[in-house]
């Protein structure tokens, strides 16, 4: 799965999460998760109630950033 895919992927579930109502804590760590599991390093996601942000750096693409 290359990273975009990945970064997609995340934010998904992550908006599903907060349209079922879960806490803003949990689908951070669940996005996280989900970045950690394609082998990058420094995943990092941050959810508000109107927004999600998600970031990797990857050896190969460098640090890539979606919303």
């Amino acid at each position: 799965m290359d990273d975009n895919m990945l970064l997609n992927l995340a934010l998904d579930a992550g908006e599903i999460m907060l349209i079922s109502g879960a806490e803003t804590h949990r689908v951070e760590d669940t996005m996280e998760r989900i970045l950690s599991r394609g082998g990058n390093n420094m995943p990092e996601a941050v959810a508000l109630s109107t927004m999600l942000i998600v970031s990797i750096h990857s050896p190969l693409s460098g640090s890539l950033t979606m919303t």
